[in-house]
């Protein structure tokens, strides 16, 4: 079993990307900490005792499995309302300048090849298009939320239309606001800038102001073992991401999200990436009892960052982003496997996986004909 737990910034809170760094620069926020970000911050929480000092071994530590991140929305006791994870893959959303704030949506779906067709994709891979497809130019796709509220993300998943109408409101929230600041450290003869100490930092600001005036807060959700002992992470403020910024840790008395609905005799099933995943064979994962038989991925995202065990960097990798989507043909009970596999890690190193690499979810999907 699993415990939730929300990490709450008091403030504003920095997670850098890989962009050079220096005087007159400005550190930038992802939208998103990778899961190794969150990892590390539990397990140092979790190792460090009250007089500051971290008493666990490497080992030790990086045995302790995290699911997650993800957005978490709450209330004012500190407790999840909503879970947010980011858009699907298999979605493309449109807009109507007459009816703003309405959001068509077409689903994406594999179609086996027909003869003659030619493609670049990976071995046998079937093609993905429109289940609906318009009877006229849609216009352009839109970019639409880019965290989908769990409510939203289960019946889309469920539902199997090909198309339909959600209001953008409902369907989800943007990327948290950011803020940005100005750095300088004063030189107390000249009463200039001191060279090279003059900087800015864009941060990433968990509240934000809907259209109907009211404030709404946020965190980032991660799962733990219920046998882990957690009691450090309520002994009160942390620190975590770039400039060391506070956060408290909640325990939120919640479960994670249950498995979408799925039938016995579903076709396919189709596998969505919640956290980005790293792969042996790049961007497909590897199934023991499942093949997949399409894919509908985004652009590959570097991470790298410095390895403090051994004092130097890692090694930089290529992860398939979050919301990525692998559609599957299983030798199993599809119920059966979609249980087994929903809310886990399908990266193939355990230690990726224990990082909270690779955590999906899955529905029932379907071929076009």
């Amino acid at each position: 079993m699993m415990d939730v737990w929300s990490i709450q910034p008091r403030d504003t809170v920095l997670f850098r990307d890989a962009r050079p760094f220096g005087a007159g620069d400005s550190a930038r926020t992802m939208p998103m900490p990778w899961p190794s970000t969150l990892a590390g911050f539990v397990r140092s929480t979790l190792g460090t005792n009250a007089h500051g000092e971290f008493e666990w071994t490497v080992d030790h530590a990086r045995s302790i499995a995290i699911c997650g991140p993800w957005i978490v929305e709450l209330d004012a006791d500190d407790q999840i309302v909503e879970h947010y994870f980011p858009r699907p893959a298999d979605v493309v959303l449109f807009s109507d300048p007459a009816r703003p704030g309405v959001l068509t949506r077409r689903r994406l779906a594999p179609r086996a090849r027909r003869p003659g067709e030619m493609s670049d994709l990976e071995g046998s891979l079937d093609l993905v298009e429109f289940v609906d497809a318009p009877d006229q130019n849609p216009g352009k796709p839109t970019r639409g939320p880019a965290f989908w509220s769990w409510t939203s993300y289960s019946e889309w998943l469920a539902s199997g239309q090909g198309v339909d109408e959600v209001s953008a409101a409902d369907l989800g929230v943007d990327e948290l606001p950011t803020e940005t600041r100005t750095h300088v450290s004063i030189d107390p003869e000249s009463r200039t800038a001191l060279d090279g100490a003059l900087f800015q930092t864009t941060m990433m600001r968990p509240i934000i102001r809907d259209t109907s005036g009211k404030f709404r807060r946020f965190g980032f959700g991660v799962a733990l073992s219920d046998d882990v002992d957690t009691a450090r992470l309520t002994t009160g403020a942390s620190t975590m991401g770039g400039e060391r910024r506070i956060v408290t840790s909640h325990r939120a008395g919640a479960v994670s999200p249950s498995c979408p609905p799925v039938s016995s005799d579903a076709e396919l099933l189709c596998v969505v990436l919640l956290t980005p995943g790293i792969f042996d064979g790049g961007a497909i994962p590897q199934f023991d009892d499942a093949r997949v038989v399409a894919a509908s991925v985004g652009r590959y995202q570097p991470i790298s960052g410095w390895d403090l065990a051994v004092g130097g960097p890692k090694a930089t990798r290529r992860m398939a982003p979050a919301g990525s989507v692998y559609w599957v043909e299983v030798d199993s009970d599809p119920v059966a496997w979609a249980k087994a596999h929903h809310f886990t890690s399908i990266c193939d190193e355990e230690q990726d996986r224990r990082d909270g690499f690779g955590l999906v979810t899955v529905g029932p999907a379907r071929r076009i004909p």
